[in-house]
């Protein structure tokens, strides 16, 4: 199976782009399994996940509050597409030695 990328979303940065395809189209073939959705969403879904900011990356103040004010304007902010939560509460005394 081949294809032509003519192109990728912009604001993405994708170092391999055949290799982040085939994990779309996987993950997309894998949703229509798991999930009832439509295929638009099942593919909306799919990019999100191979799209999204990895863990470890630094952002800039602009791309964090402009990432927070999109995920805050989501039907359901609280859960990742997956149902995972998208924020964690921690307790900030449990990282300086503080008792409770």
């Amino acid at each position: 199976f081949q294809y032509i990328a003519e192109g990728i979303p912009a604001g993405t940065e994708i170092e391999n782009v055949p290799d982040t395809i085939d994990r779309i189209l996987h993950n997309y073939k894998q949703g229509l399994i798991e999930f009832a959705q439509s295929k638009r969403v099942n593919l909306a879904r799919s990019m999100a996940k191979n799209l999204s900011v990895k863990t470890g990356k630094v952002l800039q103040q602009a791309e964090m509050k402009t990432i927070t004010e999109e995920l805050f304007s989501c039907q359901a902010p609280e859960v990742s597409l997956d149902g995972e939560p998208t924020v964690k509460v921690i307790n900030i005394n449990k990282y300086f030695n503080h008792k409770e």
